[in-house]
């Protein structure tokens, strides 16, 4: 079931997240494009989502979470998630109040077991695509070509897991 874009601007009530936003800040004449391009796919939105079930977060506000993603190079979505924790420029953007959001991601994803397992997960698979960016340097490879670059790209991954076996063989004995 898809929820509405509802826009929520107030803090603690009583003071006003558009007054927290400086007039000339370059966020704001984005901020009204996007949200006028929103508005003319409000009804593909609302017919990709199901009548019935639990409210979704609106894909607008996904959206222009994505777009701060961009503009500020956030790496994952977990530090997009904190920035919007407490940045109030973020909340503001997106279309969130001072206490939105936080409560429905979090709600819907943490009172899951599989939550922590998947924090564990992500944080692996985040550190092996580090280091071979970083270690094995492949973040600007000197390869042309999907054949090559696939093959460096295997390599380096192979590369890792030797690193890594002696540390996984020493825990299994």
């Amino acid at each position: 079931m898809r929820s509405g874009d509802v826009r929520t601007g107030k803090l603690f009530s009583y003071v006003d997240l558009e007054d927290r936003v400086r007039r000339d800040h370059p966020l704001r004449a984005i901020r009204q494009i996007m949200n006028d391009a929103l508005v003319l796919v409000e009804r593909e939105f609302a017919a990709l989502y199901s009548p019935i079930g639990r409210p979704s977060i609106a894909p607008e506000k996904l959206l222009r979470a994505m777009l701060l993603q961009a503009f500020y190079w956030i790496r994952s979505e977990r530090l997009l998630m904190e920035r919007l924790g407490y940045d109030l420029l973020f909340r503001w953007f997106v279309g969130i109040g001072i206490n939105g959001r936080r409560s429905a991601i979090y709600g819907r994803t943490t009172r899951h077991s599989g939550y922590g397992v998947s924090l564990r997960i992500r944080k692996r698979i985040e550190e092996a695509f580090g280091w071979i960016k970083t270690v094995a340097g492949q973040d600007k490879t000197k390869f042309r070509g999907l054949d090559r670059v696939g093959w460096a790209f295997t390599f380096a991954a192979a590369a890792y897991d030797l690193v890594r076996l002696p540390k996984l063989m020493a825990v299994s004995s």
